[in-house]
């Protein structure tokens, strides 16, 4: 037992070692309340004193969940006060590169769960391969493992798989870490750095983005200052998706950011709740990325410090697997709401798309009677010999909208073969992601929890049988029998991860992939649509702009009919009898082109209040689904 003033430890609970301290499970003496207790050793005070202390006045400031709050600093003995107090010198001084140093390595260690610099066997049981290590460390580099006695070292400048970081953090966190963990004390960051760095990234907000067709989950890191384009840009960083290429949908619905948009005015968003991004070119499908969920060998000898090593190892590797698990799930129920909510998009397109058919067939079928009726009227005109130079124009152009008007029936085809695919039971239908996979019914991550929870209340005894050097008998017993079972839990525990979790999930990641490329292809497919009854129309208009000169221009051209015929019967002096015939023809044709002017007036008349009526949203009254 050893104690301080207000609080009191056993040398047996110990929490956690490092090179400088060791952490006790301790007590306030008055209270009983638990504390976390770091007890220093006498590396410790090779440092200059301005280093330990700053130790100390970094730790009052912190306030963070995840950071533990410091609440007193206790003598143990007066060795400590010495060297505190009175300032004695030591032959080694050590400056802020240790701080900084011991500061990476914490926060690798507590991303990834593994220490940054690992010789084989260990650090503590090959010093001399750890020494080289961190003198030979290339600079940049954030790690360094040795995997085979007397191997190479492999040196990473990224952080592994089984980070738990998320990637948009990865890539802020990074360069932090290979400017701190550097042996050079010129190279490495001072402490003003290192806290307008860190500063920088926890004054971000974070918006949560799911890739649609990559099915991958990404946390942005963004200032609240920023812009949407800026937001775009560091979409693009994570997923490959280009700007122009990102299509966001929220809540069910489109997402429009003004490129001007403030972050701070970004929907709120959460891991459950993120910003859906879909790509409108074809991106491979990724999933969640994680690592190889292996058991370590399981010795049968009765070894405290073996069992109690094996112990940690297992729990780590349970632990690893539910956090997969519970992505793996999180993934395919957001994929299963993407998917929901996109359909219903395409639907809307769909029937968008089916509108503005429908507006153009009555374009067209107007503009095609137009062109009739002024066909019919500059023919007339040249029965009397008067010049009439459009007729040929006129064909031509009641040849074109002909032509046209025969493209309907493969619009029409297509659109039916669309909404077929939409259609319950088609090819875009998502009864398959109902389905299969995992489901929050099945409970897989609630049980691999209590299998977890089972294996670390083992790992904990078996921390304390180690502390103890030595059991009696029957607790050497039970330390047997909790050996078997922790093999029987972790065992069952991996069985139910793969033979569950990542067997269900492969499946709907293999069907998933399926259904976005048929998506992307009945998206394109309706775009092009659109994009040809856009074509007509715009042809159709052009027609008729030339329908309307024509309307224009046919009072000049009777009234010089009728001045041509004047003319004519002047000059030949025709016979009562022919003169009649020609007065009464004459005023036939006239009768029959004021009707027809008239009929195009109306349908003008008629096109303009259609067009009206559509952009007000009217005449929705088409096959619709």
């Amino acid at each position: 037992m050893q104690s301080t003033s207000n609080y009191l430890w056993l040398l047996s609970d110990i929490l956690g070692q490092g090179a400088t301290a060791n952490v006790f499970r301790g007590r306030h003496k008055k209270t009983g309340d638990l504390y976390a207790v770091k007890v220093f050793n006498s590396i410790s005070f090779l440092r200059p004193v301005d280093v330990q202390m700053r130790e100390f006045e970094v730790l009052k400031k912190l306030n963070h969940k995840n950071i533990v709050k410091l609440f007193a600093i206790e003598e143990e003995h007066p060795d400590m006060y010495e060297r505190a107090v009175l300032r004695k010198e030591h032959q080694k001084k050590y400056g802020a590169t240790v701080d900084l140093w011991s500061i990476g390595v914490t926060f690798y260690h507590a991303a990834t769960g593994s220490l940054p610099f690992r010789p084989f066997e260990g650090p503590r049981r090959n010093k001399e391969v750890m020494y080289k290590i961190i003198t030979g460390k290339p600079s940049g580099a954030i790690s360094g493992i040795q995997k085979a006695e007397n191997g190479p070292i492999e040196w990473s400048w990224e952080m592994p798989v089984s980070c738990s970081l998320s990637k948009g953090l990865q890539v802020l966190l990074t360069p932090v870490l290979a400017n701190i963990l550097e042996a050079d004390q010129e190279k490495c960051w001072g402490f003003d750095q290192f806290f307008a760095e860190t500063s920088d990234i926890l004054h971000r907000i974070i918006i949560h983005i799911f890739s649609l067709q990559q099915m991958t989950l990404h946390k942005v890191y963004i200032h609240s200052y920023n812009t949407a384009a800026i937001f775009h840009e560091l979409v693009y960083k994570q997923t490959k998706i280009t700007s122009q290429n990102q299509e966001l949908i929220y809540e069910g619905r489109r997402l429009i950011l003004e490129p001007g948009r403030l972050a701070q005015h970004f929907p709120r968003t959460t891991e459950e709740n993120p910003i859906f991004v879909v790509s409108r070119e074809a991106v491979n499908i990724v999933g969640l990325i994680y690592e190889e969920v292996l058991l370590p060998k399981v010795h049968q000898r009765y070894d405290l410090d073996g069992d109690a090593s094996m112990a940690k190892a297992v729990t780590g590797i349970v632990c690893y697997a539910c956090r997969v698990a519970s992505s793996l799930l999180l993934y395919q129920e957001l994929m299963r709401k993407g998917i929901r909510w996109l359909i219903e998009i395409i639907k809307d397109d769909y029937n968008e798309m089916v509108h503005k058919k429908t507006e153009v067939v009555i374009r067209l079928d107007f503009c095609s009677r137009n062109i009739e009726k002024a066909e019919k009227i500059y023919e007339n005109l040249m029965q009397i010999n008067l010049e009439a130079s459009e007729v040929d124009e006129i064909s031509e152009i009641h040849t074109k909208l002909l032509r046209l008007s025969s493209s309907q029936c493969t619009i029409e085809t297509s659109l039916q073969d669309i909404k077929n695919k939409l259609s319950p039971g088609g090819l875009l239908a998502d009864t398959w992601a109902n389905q299969e996979g995992m489901h929050p019914k099945d409970r897989n991550p609630e049980r691999l929890q209590a299998l977890l929870c089972s294996i670390t209340d083992i790992y904990y005894q078996f921390k304390k049988d180690k502390a103890e050097r030595r059991l009696p008998y029957n607790e050497e017993q039970i330390h047997k029998f909790d050996k078997q079972k922790l093999y029987l839990h972790a065992t069952k525990a991996i069985a139910l991860f793969k033979g569950e979790c990542v067997s269900k999930y492969d499946t709907f990641l293999d069907k998933a992939e399926d259904w976005t490329r048929k998506m992307l292809h009945t998206r394109k497919q309706l775009l092009a649509l659109t994009n040809q009854c856009f074509d007509i129309e715009e042809e159709v208009s052009k027609y008729q702009d030339y329908i309307n000169e024509l309307q224009d221009a046919l009072p000049q051209k009777m009234f010089a009919a009728s001045s041509g015929m004047k003319h004519t019967m002047n000059t030949v002096y025709p016979s009562s009898n022919t003169l009649v015939e020609m007065t009464l023809g004459m005023k036939k044709l006239k009768e029959e082109m004021e009707g027809v002017v008239k009929e195009l007036a109306e349908n003008n008349h008629i096109l303009e209040r259609f067009g009206a009526l559509t952009m007000d949203g009217g005449l929705r009254n088409v096959d619709c689904i």
